[in-house]
């Protein structure tokens, strides 16, 4: 019998909220063994050995609610067509800033920014019509 996506997401928002709970009792606790510790302060500090242990725990519990971090997307097909992407537009970039940097722009009329303009306003109307608008 498989279980509706109602009672797996019941299920996964009750894991992350014991998560969150436990998380929220290590700091507390943990905070009050700081100033414990640093209160009676003889020497040792020894409040970051249950911290260490207990945050081993909070970590198991967080990877065992979340996953580790990045590791469903990571590597996958989609990530490399992203970096890919990311990486191109980066060539791209660099290309251009080197083409703008050896060219020296010559000085403009204010009436051939304003056509710009039009001609921008033109190309997002142009997305908006279809071929059969034409005929």
């Amino acid at each position: 019998m498989s279980t509706s996506p109602y009672r797996k997401a019941r299920r996964r928002v009750r894991a992350k909220k014991g998560f969150y709970y436990h998380f929220a009792v290590y700091f507390c606790i943990i905070s009050f063994l700081a100033f414990v510790n640093v209160a009676d302060f003889d020497g040792e500090v020894w409040f970051v050995y249950p911290m260490m242990a207990w945050g081993i725990a909070i970590a198991m519990h967080y990877v065992g609610v979340f996953g580790i971090p990045g590791s469903k997307k990571l590597l996958s097909k989609e990530w490399e067509e992203r970096e890919m992407e990311r990486e191109l537009r980066k060539f791209e970039y660099l290309e251009q800033k080197k083409y703008e940097s050896e060219i020296v722009p010559p000085p403009y009329d204010q009436n051939e920014v304003n056509e710009e303009l039009e001609l921008k306003d033109f190309k997002k109307l142009r997305n908006e019509w279809e071929d059969t608008d034409f005929v």
